[in-house]
């Protein structure tokens, strides 16, 4: 049985070290995962429409390892453990949409771990190392019909990372934040762009698009053999897919 809970903006949905046998599928709105440290709040990871959370209650009947609070009003379709086996038997998609959730942290996690690898070697070597995170925020705005209708609002703001921006599809491995509906002749594949935190800088990465992107005349993907990083701190035009697209977008990048 799946039902169906509303939670308000800074409302908690989950509280660290509670126990709770639930599972969490967005289906709108957004929330934080977040913990303490130090007595200040340490964000772990921001999450929108598709994402899931609590899925340890599936496994384990350990304690909450964060807590999860509402971004701003959010719908959340809940699942208890004991019929959530039953629940993936009559409904596929469900279930597929849990697995390639789960394949997706998991590659996430290596690449964290591999990354974090790399910069523990390198802190022995380099001095005066900068620790400030920065905190990095978009607003994408259309600068044609196609490119306004394409977002759920214009501008629309980007505030979490990565965010991945693709083609509509009926693909049940496909997940991307923002989904956009596109027709023949098709200039959006279902993976086609994402924005990413690299080196505590923002950065923009053609995912293995047919036609690529441009960034500033600077094109990547596609037929060019580089798929980015581009990095972003300032103002920048956005084509998402060959010369002559309309999906044309101003970016204006925020650094906190």
């Amino acid at each position: 049985m799946i039902t169906l809970q509303i939670f308000k903006e800074n409302e908690i949905i989950i509280k660290e070290n509670d126990i709770d046998e639930h599972l969490y599928l967005i289906e709108s709105g957004t929330v934080k995962v977040h913990t303490e440290f130090n007595g200040k709040e340490v964000i772990l990871a921001n999450l929108s429409q598709g994402d899931f959370f609590g899925e340890m209650a599936l496994i384990d009947d350990k304690p909450r390892s964060a807590s999860v609070s509402a971004l701003e009003t959010t719908k959340l379709n809940v699942f208890h453990r004991n019929n959530f086996l039953d629940i993936m038997k009559s409904d596929s998609e469900i279930g597929v949409t849990f697995l390639s959730g789960i394949f997706n942290r998991l590659r996430d996690s290596n690449s964290k771990i591999i990354q974090s690898a790399k910069d523990a070697s390198e802190q022995f070597e380099t001095k005066n190392i900068e620790n400030k995170t920065k905190v990095y925020k978009i607003k994408m705005e259309g600068l044609t019909e196609e490119a306004i209708l394409s977002l759920p609002n214009n501008p629309m703001d980007i505030q979490y990372f990565p965010f991945i921006i693709g083609r509509k599809s009926r693909d049940p491995f496909s997940h991307k934040n923002l989904e956009i509906e596109d027709r023949f002749p098709l200039q959006i594949s279902r993976h086609h762009l994402s924005f990413e935190i690299k080196d505590n800088k923002l950065a923009l990465f053609d995912v293995g698009s047919t036609l690529g992107l441009a960034i500033d005349n600077e094109r990547i993907g596609g037929t060019v053999k580089k798929n980015g990083p581009i990095m972003l701190d300032r103002q920048h035009i956005l084509i998402i897919g060959n010369e002559s697209s309309n999906y044309k977008y101003s970016l204006n990048i925020k650094i906190e």
